[in-house]
This record gives C-alpha cells, structure tokens and sequence, in this order.
C-alpha cells in the first residue's frame, strides 16, 4: 500500500480584486453587498468578517457608542464609512469616531466634515498586511489622529497616533485598557473586547 505525504493546509492569504478600474466615486455607487470592502489603486477588494471579528466590532462600538451618549460634545462613533484616501483608493474602517465640530448640528441628518479622527480595524489573517502596512501609512496622511488596530490572534491592540514629529505606536497588552487622549474618560479592556 503506498503511503502519502499528509497535506498542509495553507495559510490564508489576501484576497485578490473583486473588480479594477474604479474611483472612489463609482466605488461608493456599488450595491451594498460590497460591503466589507476596500479599493486600493481602483481595485475592490472584498473581505467578509468571520464572527469573532463583529463581536468584537459590536463590544467595541457599544463601549464607544455608551461614552459618547454620556456628555455633551463627546462627537459621534460610527461603522463602516467611507473613508476616502485618493481618487482610486480609500476604506471602510470597521469603526471610526469623528470629534463634535465635524458633526452634523443636532437636529440635521447625520453627516462628517472632513476624515474621521479615529479609525478602528480589526485584524484578520487575510487582510493583516493590508491594515498594518498599507492602512497605516495612509490613514495619518489623510488627518486621521489615531489608529487602532486590534488583534484577535495576539490578544493585543496597537495604537498609532500622531504627533508633531511623525508617528507613535503603543502596544496594549489584553489585560490593559484601550485609551486615548482623543476620548476623555474612556477605557476597554482589550481582554474583554476579544474574549471567546
């Protein structure tokens, strides 16, 4: 009987366009199950979250959502906006938070001026690069003042703010709280945003 080698199962890896060609205009046109979706340099790419993923998008934006309601000129946090880097690239960060004098007056239909001023990706295996290589370096560039990425496979969150003299990151262990000096008087536990 001859025996075979056991096969690996190999590591997830980027998924590749969905379509090319796009600007970020003919991008926010697209139907909506273009949805968790990415265009980078006119390609759309598209990465539907696993499960892990939106609980810890849900724990996170209910967290931020609690602090926001609590006082006065606190701005508001939503999912998934368009975020546009260039005319053929921008994202659709899982949650970002916008300081109140960008906010639509209470009263009128929600709305933003200008880029969000924090950005919140959740890692995954298929999209790691993307997010720390390439969404790191652009976000800042468009105003963006914080980033934070949190990783379920680390246990662990990275933050990357900046400063007057370029970029500074901060590692928060899972029993550490998530701060920022953007969000006077709030704190999450990282453990407690990823636990299973």
């Amino acid at each position: 009987m001859a025996m075979t080698a056991p096969t690996q199962t190999p590591p997830p890896e980027a998924p590749g366009p969905v379509m090319t060609g796009l600007t970020w205009q003919q991008f926010l046109e697209l139907p909506g199950e273009h949805r968790h979706a990415d265009l980078v340099d006119g390609e759309l790419f598209v990465n539907p979250p696993a499960l892990l993923h939106q609980q810890i998008v849900s724990r996170l934006l209910a967290s931020l959502v609690n602090w926001t309601a609590a006082g006065e000129g606190r701005g508001e946090v939503t999912i998934e906006p368009g975020v546009q880097i260039s005319h053929d690239r921008g994202y659709m960060p899982d949650i970002a938070w916008w300081r109140q004098h960008k906010c639509a007056p209470a009263g009128e239909p929600p709305a933003f001026d200008g880029p969000p001023d924090l950005v919140v990706e959740v890692l995954s295996p298929s999209t790691r690069r993307l997010d720390t290589i390439r969404k790191r370096n652009d976000y800042p560039r468009i105003g963006v003042a914080e980033l934070w990425f949190i990783d379920p496979e680390e246990a662990s969150a990275h933050i990357v703010s900046t400063h007057p003299d370029g970029l500074q990151t901060l590692d928060v262990a899972a029993d550490e709280q998530l701060r920022s000096p953007l969000l006077e008087g709030f704190g999450v536990t990282v453990g407690a945003l990823i636990r299973r």
